[in-house]
């Protein structure tokens, strides 16, 4: 946690920079201007929570991630910031241009490692985060006022993550409940995602619900991953192909995935991986 804290903290660093000098840049435009300084208090908000956690996380002992940013998402995220500036100061960038780079930012996955790591150590610091996480405020701001502006509102629908094919339910089986808390906000764009903390609840949930995709870890009390994949493929053949593993490797692991034919990740995974695993199950179900 401590890496993603760091990279998070330039992040919404860079985020209220741009925003607070673009409404300088930007002030004959009244609605524009103040669109961008509410952005700008929201990124500072976001740079206190996260800096807390960095700080905290510095005393005590490392937090477990079982996701982790891949270092070109985090060279493309500050390089976004760094041209969308450099271009900002150099005084050539038009309106649209503006918005565009807005939009791009608060696409971009830095979001979600954002809540991911607000999903983790509010565990651990319970109360201290309440507010930090509101996202959906953070694009109210911009969504409100493309409504009001309607030369912009081709941009309206970037704002959108849309899910890949269409509202898919998903089973997250993992004993750390922070995690299976986070993954329910990092892949609610693809749909509806439940969570069991061990194999016998997951098996119990599966029996009454169609899941496009499982991931489950190994190393769990009551009913191990492994157990649970067996039990499950016993009661219903086809489940085979829509889980996908995310665990600590040992050879039992090993040997497993390889006999099986299993998707798998290691902890701590990309959240980009995860994803396309997540995507990849989904198009294999489509063909």
């Amino acid at each position: 946690m401590k890496e993603i804290s760091k990279w998070l903290m330039d992040v919404e660093g860079s985020a209220k920079r741009f925003y607070e000098k673009a409404a300088l840049k930007f002030a004959e435009d009244a609605e524009l201007s103040q669109m961008l300084k509410l952005l700008a208090e929201d990124e500072a908000r976001h740079y206190c929570a996260v800096k807390l956690i960095h700080d905290i996380t510095l005393g005590t002992e490392e937090f477990d991630s079982a996701i982790v940013p891949d270092a070109a998402s985090m060279n493309d995220t500050l390089s976004l910031f760094a041209g969308s500036e450099k271009k900002l100061d150099s005084g050539g960038m038009t309106k649209e241009e503006l918005l565009n780079a807005v939009i791009n930012i608060e696409t971009s996955e830095h979001n979600d490692f954002f809540l991911y790591a607000i999903k983790v150590s509010r565990f651990r610091m319970e109360g201290l985060l309440k507010d930090a996480s509101d996202i959906s405020r953070h694009r109210a701001h911009i969504e409100r006022f493309i409504n009001v502006r309607p030369e912009f509102g081709k941009l309206c629908g970037k704002l959108s993550r849309l899910p890949v094919s269409g509202r898919e339910n998903m089973l997250v089986v993992d004993d750390d409940a922070s995690l299976t808390e986070a993954f329910h906000t990092l892949l609610s764009e693809y749909g509806a995602v439940d969570t069991a903390s061990n194999g016998k609840e997951a098996l119990e949930k599966l029996a009454g619900k169609y899941y496009a995709a499982i991931i489950s870890d190994i190393r769990m009390p009551v009913m191990s991953g492994i157990e649970f994949f067996e039990k499950a493929v016993q009661k219903f053949p086809s489940v085979k192909n829509r889980f996908i593993f995310l665990t600590n490797y040992d050879e039992e692991c090993k040997d497993f995935f390889e006999k099986n034919s299993l998707r798998h990740l290691e902890k701590p995974a990309p959240m980009s991986e995860i994803k396309e695993a997540v995507k990849n199950i989904f198009s294999a179900a489509r063909h």
